[in-house]
């Protein structure tokens, strides 16, 4: 329960009201807060992305070298295989 001692010239509800007048501007602070908050969030976001992009991209060419370099020594070995027979 809130109680207050009001004054003839209205000083309690101009104290409410400066009060009011404070929570809302720290309202806003925080809200500004927030939304600069999940910008740096985004571009951080981005960034790693376009990381894991350029990295796998990377490991796809890796791999498909080493799938050629398999598949040119297999087939290596097996001409060689068949020349043996011949």
């Amino acid at each position: 329960m809130v109680t207050t001692t009001e004054t003839p010239d209205g000083e309690g509800l101009a104290r409410v009201e400066t009060r009011l007048e404070s929570l809302e501007t720290m309202i806003s602070d925080i809200r500004n807060d927030l939304r600069e908050f999940r910008a740096e969030i985004r571009e951080d976001l981005r960034e790693i992305r376009n990381r894991m992009d350029k990295q796998f991209l990377w490991v796809l060419g890796i791999m498909f070298t080493m799938w050629i370099s398999l598949f040119v020594l297999i087939a290596s070995f097996m001409i060689a295989i068949i020349n043996k027979l011949s």
